[in-house]
């Protein structure tokens, strides 16, 4: 039995044991119930002749319609909006609890937004034009229903086969510094690990003509970049001087022009294309005007990758 039917029996019982001629303090003992309980299930058998609980009243709404459509509106003006805030907006004389039913009602959530980067109208025009027109590589063909794998109805492609390196490279406004291939995972702690054993011992080696103080280095603000040890890094080091470099810039760092002007080569084994990216770093090297032809105006000692 269910909680209901539970206290319907034991109601029963109770005017049962009434018309016995047991007395309510007995009946109360009997039943492990207070005396008052039965003394009121005995008077409502007695008045309206059933057990049954009384018809509730429903709680009376603390809205009015107009409150409620004013809500909605609060949340279609600003759906960034608190619960709170709509209340002390609005002026409401109940609590935040009641203003989210009252949102739940209409079918509106509090949920975490989508973060995107933000975009102007022209932005907007350009990817919807693209969505329109593009069918992001997906291919659709008629056919009868059932033949999907017909062998005439396959959209057959082959895969490029194409490998890639992962490399990490520094220059300077006189030339080319060094290069070397990150293997496995780049994380801020190999970051660490190359600019420790690889970029100060290369400019070392170098020998650049640097000007006095130190270097004025550059990196955009990738997480691996600014992770809080790469920081600390560079704020322990008197010979190095971070730029502060703006959100968004990546593209703004020069050494951008040396990766987008190398020639690409369709190379199938890892050691081969990082074969072939050394050689296109040396030949920048090699070749100072092409170097300096890719190299914008920039008053910057060092920019590494």
């Amino acid at each position: 039995m269910n909680r209901q039917q539970t206290a319907i029996a034991k109601r029963a019982q109770i005017i049962a044991l009434h018309d016995e001629g047991l007395s309510s303090r007995v009946i109360a003992q009997r039943l492990a119930v207070s005396r008052t309980t039965v003394q009121k299930w005995i008077h409502r058998h007695e008045e309206i002749g059933n057990l049954l609980d009384a018809e509730r009243r429903p709680r009376p709404r603390l809205t009015s319609r107009a409150q409620d459509e004013a809500i909605q509106q609060a949340v279609r003006d600003d759906p960034f909006t608190n619960a709170v805030s709509i209340r002390k907006r609005l002026r409401l004389n109940v609590n935040a609890q009641t203003v989210r039913r009252r949102l739940r009602e209409a079918g509106l959530r509090h949920r975490i937004p989508a973060r995107k980067e933000r975009l102007s109208e022209e932005h907007r025009a350009a990817r919807l034009a693209y969505a329109r027109h593009t069918n992001h590589g997906i291919v659709h063909k008629w056919r009868p229903y059932n033949t999907r794998y017909d062998r005439r109805n396959i959209f057959e492609e082959a895969r490029s086969g194409h490998v890639t390196v992962k490399v990490w490279g520094w220059i300077f406004i006189h030339g080319m510094g060094d290069i070397v291939r990150i293997e496995g995972r780049f994380t801020a702690a190999k970051y660490l690990e190359i600019l420790e054993n690889f970029f100060i011992p290369s400019l070392q080696q170098r020998n650049h003509p640097f000007p006095p103080g130190p270097i004025i280095y550059v990196q955009d603000r990738c997480p691996i970049h600014t992770a809080h040890t790469v920081q600390e890094w560079f704020r322990g080091r008197e010979d190095v001087e971070l730029l502060d470099w703006p959100s968004k810039g990546a593209d703004l760092n020069p050494i951008e022009n040396v990766w987008a002007n190398m020639e690409p080569e369709m190379e199938r084994r890892p050691e081969a294309l990082m074969a072939h990216t050394q050689a296109q770093w040396e030949m920048f090297r090699n070749k100072p005007n092409k170097f300096d032809a890719l190299w914008p105006l920039y008053p910057i000692d060092c920019v590494p990758s």
